[in-house]
């Protein structure tokens, strides 16, 4: 059968609108994105951090322009350690905005550079993410001799969008080998790594000025020594509320895979081994404080806030 024009391109129209039906899209729109900005606190912060780092350090360093390109380096790694999401160019803009800027932004408490560096990253990971799923819009061939650079810290930003699609592509190809190599068959390995692109991406939504802050000053303070760190008001509790012992918690280890938190290990002795209701393997998904507690749904929390609802004072009941 013979096609005219019209209805060559009426062919191809159709075939285009099929194939965005059946294509794997993100969860979330990337307008959903709303990156945290720096407040009066933050900015405070880091002109203290700052003049106790360069006034009263062991290790002696001068925060100039060399030193600033030396924080830069260290916070891109920070921000793509894999050097998979930036491109080059990204890379050439910002050395070329900020890298010899650094320095003075610490001296005076201005993050402007650090957070458009982290909003960048952001979008560009949203990018990556949703590429990695149309991937997934059909089961791929897998008879090549395929590679994958899996140790990228030391490894070229990629050119261009297409180097970068490579990348994704030969990572998306690994993701799909490791869970065939646990014998799951393509339908369930579609739905796993769907959930799990989805969920990196909802992780974008979830992040804090304070988490922000505290990866920039931890790219400034590492550099002076590897042993130096910022921490934020949360961690900085954490911490204090671990050396007082001042907090319980229900003696088991969490982790967490896409959106759900599970229990990795119980310490023996602990309430929750002594209770002998939970055992390794264990999804949380909801949490209440008392007998009576309203059980709250905890399902893509970040792992420190689930961590958070089940620490309390001695005695209290977790359910």
């Amino acid at each position: 059968m013979k096609l005219t024009r019209l209805n060559k391109i009426f062919a191809l129209a159709l075939g285009l609108m099929i194939g965005n039906a059946f294509a794997v899209q993100p969860d979330i729109k990337e307008s959903a994105i709303v990156m945290p900005k720096p407040n009066e606190q933050h900015s405070l912060s880091t002109k203290r951090v700052t003049a106790r780092l360069t006034q009263s350090h062991y290790h002696k360093f001068q925060l100039n322009d060399e030193f600033a390109g030396k924080i830069f380096n260290r916070y891109v790694d920070w921000l793509d350690p894999s050097h998979n999401t930036f491109l080059q160019a990204d890379i050439d803009e910002m050395r070329s905005k900020y890298a010899t800027t650094l320095d003075d932004d610490l001296y005076a408490g201005k993050l402007d550079a650090a957070f458009a560096m982290y909003e960048l990253m952001s979008k560009r990971r949203y990018e990556r993410y949703s590429y990695a799923l149309s991937l997934l819009d059909k089961e791929p061939d897998l008879k090549g001799n395929d590679e994958i650079e899996i140790d990228r810290e030391k490894a070229a930003f990629p050119k261009s969008v297409e180097e970068a699609n490579t990348l994704w592509e030969q990572r998306v190809k690994n993701d799909i080998i490791n869970l065939y190599l646990k014998d799951k068959k393509w339908p369930e390995i579609k739905k796993t790594l769907t959930k799990r692109y989805n969920f990196a991406i909802k992780r974008l939504t979830q992040v804090k000025a304070d988490d922000i802050l505290q990866t920039y000053l931890n790219s400034f303070s590492r550099e002076i020594d590897p042993h130096t760190s910022y921490l934020s008001p949360r961690a900085a509790k954490a911490f204090q509320e671990s050396m007082n012992l001042s907090l319980e918690g229900i003696g088991a280890t969490l982790t967490q895979e896409d959106d759900v938190t599970s229990i990795r290990a119980l310490v023996p002795g602990a309430p929750a081994a002594k209770s002998k209701k939970l055992v390794v393997g264990d999804k949380i998904v909801g949490v209440g404080q008392g007998e009576r507690g309203e059980i709250e749904d905890v399902i893509g929390w970040r792992l420190d806030n689930v961590v958070d609802k089940i620490k309390g004072k001695k005695a209290l009941k977790f359910v």
